[in-house]
């Protein structure tokens, strides 16, 4: 019974020092969460922090609805003038899942048959 007690208590820094057991026993990251996951202990995600780019998302869907084409120096040097601080190239990469893609078109190729 004590056994079981002590398991729960070790769950929760279980499953978030899944990292640092792998540091430890010089395993691959991957292993540790494997075992842990087989053990039924659920790897805790860690939230990602606020991006630079967050104060001006509203503004840049917004032009990205009106503006599809928009390319992305030009989106970068608007929000540049609201007071963004990044870079262009992290910018690009950013805005990136933003962008709408276009539908893929289905085709059929032929063949043509030597004579």
């Amino acid at each position: 019974m004590a056994h079981d007690s002590l398991r729960c208590e070790l769950r929760p820094a279980l499953a978030r020092f899944g990292g640092t057991i792998a540091r430890q026993l010089d395993l691959h990251h991957g292993t540790v969460d494997r075992v842990l996951s087989q053990a039924r202990l659920r790897k805790i995600e860690r939230l990602s922090p606020p991006s630079r780019l967050d104060p001006f998302l509203p503004f840049i869907l917004q032009t990205l609805e009106q503006y599809p084409k928009l390319t992305a120096s030009c989106l970068c040097a608007m929000v540049r003038e609201r007071g963004y601080t990044g870079g262009p190239d992290h910018f690009r990469h950013l805005i990136a899942p933003y962008r709408l893609r276009p539908q893929p078109e289905a085709y059929l190729r032929l063949r043509i048959l030597p004579c």
